[in-house]
C-alpha cells in the first residue's frame, strides 16, 4: 500500500465511493464524519469522528496527509449560512499542512443554460442562492490555487443516484424495484443529466492521484441525458 495519507471528509455517497476507489488503487485513507461511524466501506479504513466546521481539529486530523477531499455538506436547507465556512474551515486545514485539497461540487453556478451544452468551461451565471453559494466557493478555490496558497482541483457531476444515494435512488428506483409508486422531481419528460455516484467518486480519487489536474474544473463522466420517466 502507498502509505501516503489520502483524507475524505464526509461519508455520504460520494465520500464512500472516493474512499472506496482510493482504497482500489492502493492508497491509504481516512475518513471523517460526526459520528466515527460508517458502514459499507474497506478494511483498512480508519474512520474518525470530529466537527469539519473546527479549523484547529482539521489540522489536527489532516497532519502529514497528502491529498484532502472535501465531500461533505451542510444540510440541504443550511448551504446558504454554513456551506462556505465548511469549504473554508477545511481549505484552511489542507494550506496549513502543505496537502492538495480535491472539492466535489455540483452545477448550480451554471444557472439555466437555456439549451446549451454544459462544459467545465461555460459561464457561471447563477440563478438561486444555492447557485449563488456555489459559484462563491469554487471562485474560493479556484483564486486559492492561483494565489499558491493550496493546491486545489474541482470534480463536478451532476444530479447523482447509486448505491447508497438517499435521493432518486431511495425515492424512485428503489420503490420502482419494489412495485411501489416513486416519487420524482418537476417534469418526468425533460431530458437531463444523471451521474452515477462510483463514477464521480472515481473522478475524485483520480483528481487526487494526478497532479496534472489541478488547477482546473472537471466534469464526472456520465451518461447521455434522458428523461426520469425513462430513466
Amino acid at each position: 500500500m502507498d502509505q501516503n495519507l489520502h483524507v475524505v471528509f464526509g461519508t455520504g455517497p460520494l465520500g464512500k465511493w472516493t474512499a472506496r476507489e482510493l482504497v482500489r488503487l492502493g492508497r491509504k485513507v481516512r475518513v471523517i464524519n460526526r459520528s466515527g461511524k460508517a458502514d459499507g466501506l474497506p478494511e483498512g479504513v480508519e474512520i474518525i469522528a470530529s466537527d469539519a466546521y473546527d479549523l484547529t481539529k482539521n489540522i489536527e486530523i489532516t497532519r502529514g496527509a497528502t491529498t484532502i477531499y472535501q465531500c461533505a455538506q451542510p444540510h440541504y436547507y443550511e448551504w446558504v449560512d454554513k456551506f462556505l465556512p465548511l469549504q473554508t474551515a477545511i481549505l484552511e486545514a489542507a494550506a496549513t499542512n502543505g496537502a492538495k485539497l480535491i472539492v466535489g461540487d455540483n452545477l448550480y453556478m451554471y444557472g439555466d443554460p437555456h439549451g446549451v451544452i454544459m462544459r467545465e468551461d461555460s459561464p457561471l451565471a447563477p440563478n438561486s442562492k444555492k447557485g449563488k453559494v456555489r459559484a462563491e466557493m469554487a471562485q474560493q478555490i479556484l483564486s486559492a490555487h492561483a494565489s499558491g496558497k493550496v493546491r486545489a482541483v474541482i470534480g463536478r457531476a451532476s444530479d447523482f443516484f447509486g448505491p447508497e444515494d438517499t435521493g432518486l435512488t431511495s425515492y424512485a428506483i428503489l420503490p420502482a424495484l419494489k412495485g411501489k409508486p416513486v416519487n420524482l422531481l418537476g417534469r418526468v419528460d425533460q431530458p437531463h443529466t444523471f451521474t452515477y455516484v462510483a463514477d464521480f467518486g472515481r473522478l475524485l480519487a483520480t483528481l487526487g492521484t494526478r497532479d496534472e489536474a489541478l488547477g482546473q474544473v472537471w466534469f464526472a463522466p456520465s451518461n447521455a441525458p434522458i428523461t426520469q420517466a425513462q430513466l
